[in-house]
């Protein structure tokens, strides 16, 4: 088999706040580092800002429409077809497609043309399993899929769950974290980084980068925050339809004053290191970005099971793993408290050893080429 040199990314959206999204750039710019060609198509229309950082890194980046999610429905005869234009005149060896409805575009467009297709997966809550139609398509497209690539065994088992076929060719590849970009700030630069958002030097702030819906947790988070008592701010990066509805849980709770509502700002190292304390509370999930990103900053991390990072990281050595509901949340901040310094170290270490970018785009580069 050739080497692939030529590849072509299809996202529903290019965007910094989604998993999905995030994972897909950093394995677009790992692959660029070593060499290979690689451009960015996203089907909606992409936030300027991704785009601009991407052809910062040299990757060409082509919005196929300047819609919302209307681009994505099942039967956009005028979408398949700018789709497979676009595809054609890029001439990839081969297509990298982004969660089932990327996948399912990108196949209807491709219909009759034989273009190798590997279908990323990160997410195990997928609305088109209530629709027989999409299902019937998804299922019919299996064998269009060189390989389907899950970020954890969580996320492969749904995967085969609704669509069986896909167990012969599923392997798993964890979401790569770019320790470059993810790094501890030096005590200086934390300094500056409170003043900028106003916030002591000395205060303990616990953070997370959370979206406001279930099954994200939100709502179990603050519940443990105000169980727990400790002497500390939360705050909270992210937004969503269930805003208002939190802001009325923290009154209810008697913590109104000490949660922080931040807004959705972009994960960056900037964010992460303004927290002592990083707590990840999905209730379900693939493999949480945050819980990553958090520990590649060297932030002592709380994360549920539900996140996945117990498949491969230890409970009590790299972070604190605990279960979804809010008293063992509220434990694990506790458990962080006696000894940050140890997650600190071991947690960025963990990073470094299993998930930095270079070691996962030589795992994929073996899946890809053989």
């Amino acid at each position: 088999m050739a080497r692939v040199k030529k590849i072509l990314f299809v996202l529903d959206m290019l965007g910094f706040f989604g998993g999905p999204e995030r994972r897909a750039f950093r394995l677009a710019k790992g692959l660029k580092n070593k060499g290979l060609e690689v451009s960015i198509i996203s089907i909606m229309k992409p936030e300027e800002n991704m785009v601009s950082k991407a052809q910062s890194e040299g990757i060409k980046v082509y919005p196929l429409t300047h819609e919302g999610n209307k681009a994505l429905k099942s039967f956009r005869i005028d979408v398949f077809l700018k789709l497979r234009k676009l595809i054609n005149s890029i001439n990839p060896d081969t297509l990298f497609t982004f969660e089932f409805l990327a996948d399912y575009t990108t196949k209807m467009a491709l219909l009759g043309k034989n273009i190798p297709i590997y279908t990323f997966i990160g997410s195990t809550v997928w609305k088109w399993e209530k629709k027989w139609h999409r299902k019937i398509f998804m299922e019919h497209f299996v064998k269009k899929s060189k390989l389907y690539i899950a970020n954890s065994e969580s996320v492969k088992k749904n995967v085969v769950r609704v669509l069986p076929k896909t167990g012969s060719k599923i392997a798993i590849l964890y979401n790569p974290i770019d320790t470059e970009e993810f790094r501890p700030f030096s005590e200086e630069e934390k300094y500056k980084i409170r003043s900028k958002f106003g916030f002591k030097s000395n205060e303990l702030l616990i953070g997370s980068v959370v979206r406001f819906y279930n099954p994200k947790g939100a709502d179990v988070l603050i519940e443990a925050f105000a169980k727990n008592g400790v002497n500390a701010k939360l705050l909270l990066v992210g937004d969503g339809s269930q805003k208002e509805q939190l802001i009325g849980l923290t009154k209810k709770l008697g913590v109104a004053e000490k949660v922080i509502f931040l807004g959705a700002l972009e994960a960056t190292s900037e964010i992460y290191n303004l927290f002592n304390i990083c707590v990840v509370p999905s209730q379900k999930g693939g493999f949480d970005n945050v819980v990553v990103e958090a520990m590649a900053c060297g932030i002592p991390t709380v994360a549920t099971d539900a996140t996945g990072i117990s498949e491969i990281a230890k409970d009590g050595r790299d972070l604190i793993i605990t279960e979804t509901d809010a008293i063992s949340i509220s434990k694990g901040i506790n458990r962080i408290l006696k000894n940050p310094a140890l997650f600190f170290k071991n947690g960025r270490e963990f990073i470094l050893n299993k998930l930095a970018l270079e070691k996962i785009i030589e795992r994929l580069l073996e899946l890809i080429n053989g």
